[in-house]
C-alpha cells in the first residue's frame, strides 16, 4: 500500500514518469490547437508551434504507424483528430475528384495547363500525371527492346 500511496502522491504532484509520453501529449495538444485554428491536420513539414516542430513530429507519427511501431491508442486519437496518414495519396485523390467534377461539367478531361479548380492547380497536376505515365511507358518499351521481350500494358 505504501507504493500505491507514493504513486498517487506523485501523480497529484504532477510527476512525469515517462518524458516521452509527456512530450507526445504536448505535441498532440499543439496539433489539436493547429487543427482548431486551421481546420485540418495538414501541418507543413517545417511548421513550428510554440517552439515545437509540429510538422516533423507529425511526420514521425506517420512513419511510426507505417512501420507498425505506433501505440494503438495514440493511432486512434490521431485518427479521431483527422490526421491523414498518407498526405500524398490524399492529395492525389482530391485532385482526381476535381478532375471528375471538371469532366462531368465540361464533358472532357482536356484541362488547360494553367486551369485552377477550387484553388487547386488542376491543369498542372494533370499535365504531371500525363508526363509520369509517358515516362513509365517509355521505360517499359526501352527495357522490352533491350531484352528482346515485349512491353506489357498496365504495369
Amino acid at each position: 500500500l505504501v507504493g500505491a500511496e507514493m504513486c498517487i502522491r506523485d501523480w497529484e504532484a504532477g510527476v512525469t514518469w515517462d518524458p516521452n509520453d509527456a512530450q507526445w501529449e504536448e505535441s498532440f495538444a499543439l496539433l489539436v490547437e493547429y487543427r482548431d485554428r486551421e481546420g485540418d491536420c495538414d501541418v507543413p513539414k517545417k511548421h513550428e508551434e510554440r517552439g515545437v516542430n509540429l510538422g516533423s513530429w507529425l511526420s514521425n507519427q506517420r512513419t511510426a504507424r507505417k512501420k507498425g511501431a505506433m501505440d494503438a491508442e495514440k493511432e486512434r486519437r490521431l485518427e479521431e483528430l483527422g490526421v491523414t496518414w498518407d498526405p500524398i495519396e490524399a492529395q492525389w485523390e482530391e485532385n482526381f475528384a476535381l478532375l471528375e467534377e471538371y469532366r462531368d461539367r465540361e464533358g472532357n478531361c482536356d484541362v488547360p495547363d494553367k486551369h485552377e479548380e477550387r484553388g487547386a492547380k488542376l491543369g498542372n497536376w494533370l499535365s504531371n500525371q500525363r508526363k509520369q505515365k509517358e515516362g513509365r511507358h517509355g521505360r517499359r518499351e526501352r527495357a522490352a527492346a533491350r531484352g528482346g521481350g515485349r512491353a506489357v500494358a498496365n504495369q
